[in-house]
């Protein structure tokens, strides 16, 4: 984890060397196409049967979108998500006593730790509403589609517990993923003269999703319902701009 947090909050500095404005050409980049690339941290507080499952957890994202000189956006996203709070009833079933700790082949209790792993990814359209002079800066509305999953990973000797091990561990984790729809509403400055730019705002993600394992072992039965995942996230980034220049900025030599 240390290494993808390094690897995302390097990439400003690994794309900073493209074409950054310039002061000298800072007010003609106002009017032209902008690509974005971005890397932030973000806060997930999760609603409906993600709460049930999980407490808060946090996620890294990184992604890019290309505004038209016309306001528009479209681009892509991926975050992975990860927390330590996992609050799902009846976690282990039949292999909990009355101690709350199942019991190893040793017959000691052994203390499972538990943790939120998944992922969001999807592509996005927006439209960014500028608040001056500077059509790169404003308010960044954005609707995205997109694919959700997430499940439990499990902490513990595997040579003292085996009866977690794969491939009965996959009737415990609670894998679940599906389709998703999210609106996201962002403040974000671009620097016109040294590309340093960022921004922050919320993010709702609703998600439409199923458990895919074939046996709930804990339950003996197979979940089937629809899930009612969603999360409100609460994000903040750097931005690197790239400008491309139009038609008319082009340069013909003879």
């Amino acid at each position: 984890m240390r290494s993808i947090t390094l690897l995302l909050f390097a990439l400003p500095g690994l794309i900073s060397g493209q074409d950054i404005p310039s002061a000298n050409n800072s007010a003609h980049n106002t009017e032209r196409p902008l690509l974005g690339f971005y890397s932030d941290f973000s806060f997930q507080m999760p609603a409906g049967d993600m709460a049930v499952r999980y407490g808060n957890y946090n996620g890294m994202g990184f992604g890019f979108w290309r505004k038209s000189v016309s306001l528009w956006t479209v681009g892509g996203s991926f975050r992975p998500y990860f927390g330590g709070q996992v609050k799902e009833p009846n976690l282990l079933g039949s292999m909990v006593g009355p101690s709350g700790s199942p019991i190893d082949q040793n017959g000691i209790l052994h203390v499972v730790r538990t943790y939120m792993r998944g992922y969001h990814t999807q592509v996005q359209l927006g439209r960014l509403i500028p608040l001056n002079h500077n059509l790169h800066s404003g308010i960044h509305l954005q609707a995205g589609y997109g694919f959700l999953q997430h499940k439990i990973k499990f902490s513990y000797d595997e040579r003292s517990l085996p009866q977690l091990n794969p491939p009965y561990q996959y009737g415990f984790d609670r894998l679940s993923n599906g389709w998703t729809l999210s609106f996201s509403a962002t403040a974000q400055h671009v620097n016109l003269n040294n590309g340093i730019s960022f921004y922050g705002g919320l993010e709702w993600v609703q998600g439409f999703t199923y458990n895919r394992r074939s046996i709930d072992i804990p339950t003996g039965v197979r979940e089937t319902a629809r899930r009612n995942d969603a999360c409100l996230s609460f994000k903040a980034g750097l931005l690197v701009p790239i400008f491309r220049k139009k038609k008319s900025d082009e340069e013909f030599f003879q």
